[in-house]
């Protein structure tokens, strides 16, 4: 998923080639990652290229204009280095919305992958809370599909598309109680809080991600449960800054940097060993529209 910040960066040109000879290998895709506060325009720009009136922001937390403007910004710089538009996002910071789905409905995108089962937005950033019901992401923020739906848009010209939704995998229990609790949890209603409390207690929710925290062989577990629950689609997350020393809280030390490779190998290896095939978002998302028609 390429940030604005990479597109523009001098440095940044051998690593755009490298990801054009990939992308054209059908090696990886190249997506579209929404960081808000690298992406113009700027409302207040900073000496470092950022815009601080929006440092570490939601999508959702911005004004309507604002956001289309920065989304499109940045959709229109990967089309110019990469010679084509992208068709898959992920919100920075999982900040999804339906607003989100409406702009990447009429914007030609067929796949978004943000959501994460038991994540609650209000806990990820100062004055979120006032902003969620702006945004109508309540039906969305505590992520109830471990597989792969269709999210419909929603356009104003009545000509609605949809996105297919790819959530991210996360290590969840999907016994009837955590799933009556999480239902719950997801209406809003009254004693939410302590309820969410209790539900991250009980369930752990782990992601599929290179935190070296993890016990060795956590990655292949976390594949290996999600199977068994039935889940269809396994989507890892990893930041590309992960993968290399002081560049991330994952990889501080040299430790640490060593266990987050040794998670991807595991992976990896396991995902082949499972006999599991990977494809791209795009290409799993309309795999599963044709299996939804």
């Amino acid at each position: 998923m390429g940030q604005y910040s990479m597109q523009i960066y001098p440095s940044s040109g051998s690593v755009l080639d490298a990801i054009q000879q990939l992308s054209e290998n059908r090696r990886c895709e190249i997506g579209h990652h929404l960081h808000v506060w690298t992406t113009p325009p700027f409302q207040r720009e900073g000496p470092t290229g950022v815009d601080l009136d929006w440092i570490h922001a939601f999508q959702f937390q911005l004004p309507d204009s604002l956001f289309a403007e920065k989304a499109e910004c940045l959709r229109q710089a990967i089309e110019k280095n990469f010679g084509r538009s992208p068709t898959s996002h992920r919100a920075g910071r999982f900040g999804i919305d339906q607003r989100t789905v409406d702009w990447l409905a009429s914007s030609g995108f067929v796949v978004e992958t943000s959501v994460r089962k038991g994540l609650r937005l209000r806990n990820l950033g100062p004055d979120v809370t006032a902003k969620i019901a702006d945004r109508r992401i309540e039906a969305t923020e505590y992520g109830l599909n471990k597989n792969p739906y269709i999210w419909p848009g929603q356009s104003s010209n009545g000509n609605d598309q949809s996105v297919v939704e790819i959530p991210l995998t996360v290590d969840a229990p999907d016994d009837f109680a955590s799933n009556v609790l999480l239902r719950y949890l997801a209406l809003k209603w009254p004693g939410e809080p302590l309820l969410f409390r209790m539900y991250r207690k009980l369930s752990g929710l782990g992601r599929l991600d290179l935190d070296p925290a993890k016990p060795p062989g956590e990655m292949s577990g976390i594949i290996d449960r999600a199977i068994k629950r039935g889940v269809s689609v396994i989507n890892l997350m990893l930041h590309s800054s992960e993968l290399a020393l002081h560049c991330s809280p994952f990889s501080n030390n040299q430790e640490d940097l060593d266990q987050v490779w040794n998670h991807l190998e595991d992976a990896f290896r396991h995902v082949r060993d499972r006999d599991i095939v990977s494809e791209g978002l795009t290409d799993v998302a309309r795999l599963a529209l044709q299996y939804a028609r």
